[in-house]
């Protein structure tokens, strides 16, 4: 439509100008035949008009042949944007193409790799699965933990079960920490070769039975084990104990890598979970005699005193801290035991050792004499009445000077107990964790975290008697 346009426009021009050029051309030969007076100027329109005609004849040429170039221009540009947008519009349909290919890999990919994570994580289980049943088929051990927290013994409304949960996470790292302690101290002990035989005896309570575990744990990882077998002896009134020291790991240890256990004999006391005395005034003594006659006995069967050699691990409801008397500077333990028996064999125990260990966790020691600390519980409604007949009074075992060490646990900064464990490193002669042959020392503390979460749960754990969180109870600790 432009073009026909531009043409008809073109086409016009030329006959304009053809018209003005012929009139000049006439004009200019009329010129020739009229008067000399009016020719010259007429020949000069004539000319005038001829040459106008020539130059609109030359503009109209340049323009045409201008607009030819810009149409030509303006084609080429429409063109070439024509070509432009069907390269783009190509070039989008073979993105989309392939991003459409790709979303399609991508899904079949992530849902074969999905398929094949699934599988292998169902596989993995299944194992996994399979290989903790034959775990808690043949180790029952999680059973016998669970129902022992469950309170689900026969003893469940015993004394000694009460106690079991007092203090039980320090007992546990107590026990497991003592246990690879007294390990090194009877090896040191055994290269004496002229010592043939190490008595240890371990007293009733709750605080053993975590111990008793891990030192038959502790026995068995020994290379030397036979040698050890063939010299020590326990020998334990403790029948939970007994059960914890055949049992460790929920199954009886083999007799291979153990070392021998003996019972003392007596009556079974169902409260305490121990033998003791019978209650008659003739056999009052007879667990005591028992075990002063075994190791009499041992040693006039070796003939030497020095062949034997007796270790005694004996604890208490509650250990007394002071010197024994005026003379001397240093405080010793005194374990407080009441029930029918029982003091007296604690003391029997002391008595008959050559080394003494008084194991106990860390709030458990106070530093009120016996008399003073019987008239406090009467105060704080923990006894009826403290007179010497009266079975919740305690009684004081009278440790030994020179042979009587304390094992229990020390507190990080900040515990509410860590001014009380920091002042007993001062009164008494600490070791470290190594043991050394030596009378000097009188301690040795086993860094111990209750993680309590406040200060409030942490007095939970560190007093969890109804009568020791009283306040008054608790001054003894400040």
């Amino acid at each position: 439509m432009k073009n026909s346009k531009f043409i008809f426009r073109f086409i016009v021009g030329i006959h304009i100008v053809a018209l003005i050029g012929t009139i000049g051309l006439s004009i200019y030969l009329i010129g020739k035949y009229i008067d000399d007076t009016i020719k010259e100027p007429i020949q000069i329109v004539g000319t005038f008009a001829g040459a106008l005609g020539l130059y609109m004849f030359i503009a109209a040429s340049a323009r045409h042949l201008y607009a030819i170039d810009q149409e030509k221009q303006k084609h080429l540009f429409v063109k070439d944007q024509e070509m432009k947008r069907q390269s783009f519009e190509e070039e989008r349909f073979n993105h989309e193409k392939r991003v459409q290919a790709w979303k399609q890999d991508l899904q079949e990919g992530t849902l074969n790799k999905i398929a094949t994570e699934t599988e292998s994580r169902n596989k993995m289980s299944l194992s996994i699965g399979q290989n903790i049943a034959k775990i808690l088929t043949e180790d029952h051990g999680w059973a016998n933990t669970a129902i022992k927290n469950a309170y689900l013994h026969p003893y469940k409304a015993t004394e000694f079960q009460k106690r079991t949960h007092h203090y039980s996470l320090e007992k546990e790292h107590l026990g497991k920490s003592f246990a690879k302690y007294i390990v090194r101290y009877l090896r040191t002990e055994l290269k004496n070769k002229s010592l043939k035989r190490i008595y240890i005896l371990v007293d009733s309570g709750s605080t053993f039975v975590p111990f008793m575990r891990h030192l038959a744990i502790e026995f068995a990882k020994q290379n030397e084990i036979a040698s050890l077998a063939e010299r020590i002896r326990v020998v334990t009134n403790n029948l939970a104990a007994v059960d914890a020291y055949l049992f460790p790991d929920g199954k009886e240890l083999s007799q291979k890598r153990m070392v021998p256990l003996h019972i003392l004999p007596g009556r079974p006391n169902a409260d305490y979970r121990a033998t003791t005395s019978p209650n008659d005034p003739k056999g009052r003594a007879y667990i005591e005699e028992y075990l002063e006659g075994l190791i009499n006995q041992k040693r006039k069967e070796l003939d030497s005193k020095a062949a034997v050699k007796v270790i005694s691990l004996v604890t208490g409801n509650w250990i007394g801290l002071f010197p024994v008397n005026k003379s001397q500077s240093n405080v010793l333990p005194h374990p407080y035991a009441r029930g029918a028996g029982h003091p007296e064999f604690k003391q029997k125990l002391i008595d008959v050792a050559d080394e003494v260990f008084v194991v106990t966790p860390l709030a458990k020691l106070i530093r009120q004499p016996i008399n003073k600390f019987n008239e406090l519980l009467e105060k704080i409604g923990e006894t009826s009445k403290t007179m010497k007949n009266n079975p919740k009074a305690y009684k004081m075992i009278n440790p030994v000077v020179g042979k009587t060490r304390l094992i229990t646990t020390s507190r990080k900064p900040r515990s509410i107990l860590a001014g009380f464990s920091g002042r007993l490193q001062g009164e008494m002669r600490q070791i470290d964790g190594e043991y050394k042959k030596s009378e000097s020392w009188t301690l040795q503390q086993f860094p111990f975290d209750t993680l309590a979460n406040n200060i409030r749960e942490e007095r939970e754990i560190e007093f969890p008697h109804d009568y020791s969180q009283n306040e008054v109870f608790q001054i003894l600790f400040d």
